[in-house]
């Protein structure tokens, strides 16, 4: 007999090493932040741009990095792409504070990066549902490989995780006393326009032309 699992859900993470200095530039940035929400999407609030702030400069090069590693699993030749950060936010959770289940509907990769998280114990899971929702009518005793419906992963300080940004995904309620911060960026795959490109692949900007006629 033999059962095989296709289709799987791809989510990559790994933990950043920033150099001291280059942390704490990142927490100054993010400790300025002021909301009355327990809650805070920079997204909302038009603070979408961290990518251009000098003090990401590390984290950019790491969100490309670790995206082009992510997709050399597909058997992605790495030479034939580019990569965009349409936008880069910051996320501030406070004791209460969570994240509803949602996509990223604008961009081909979703990227997070904790640079300051609390512990196993005061919650704040980052969880993902699987993009198979047909799954059999019937009740099982215990889950396994065949019958996950989500998966949940503990957001430990410097993790990066980068998945697929059709992915839906939440973040659970957050207990601890302290505020917690990850930095999220929406990331564009195109074709490389100097290379040979595969006539799917999203065409690079820079050959874009504005027809838009006021």
């Amino acid at each position: 007999m033999t059962i095989d699992l296709w289709f799987p859900t791809t989510i990559y993470h790994e933990d950043l090493m920033p150099s001291e200095d280059t942390k704490q530039q990142m927490l100054e940035y993010l400790g300025g932040i002021v909301s009355e929400n327990n809650s805070y999407s920079g997204d909302n609030y038009g603070d979408y741009l961290m990518f251009d702030d000098d003090r990401f400069t590390w984290l950019n090069r790491q969100v490309s990095f670790h995206c082009r590693e992510y997709l050399s699993h597909f058997n992605v030749d790495l030479d034939k792409i580019k990569l965009y950060a349409s936008k880069a936010w910051p996320v501030v959770i406070q004791k209460g504070g969570k994240i509803n289940r949602h996509t990223h509907p604008n961009s081909v990769l979703s990227v997070v990066y904790y640079p300051k998280t609390g512990n196993s114990l005061t919650g704040g899971k980052l969880k993902f549902y699987s993009p198979n929702s047909h799954r059999l009518p019937i009740h099982v005793e215990e889950l396994n490989d065949l019958s996950y419906g989500d998966t949940h992963y503990i957001p430990e300080e410097d993790r990066l995780f980068i998945f697929p940004s059709h992915i839906e995904h939440e973040v659970e309620t957050y207990y601890g006393n302290t505020p917690r911060y990850s930095i999220s960026y929406d990331i564009i795959v195109t074709a490389s326009h100097v290379k040979s490109n595969n006539e799917f692949a999203i065409i690079d900007p820079q050959r874009w032309k504005d027809i838009d006629v006021v």
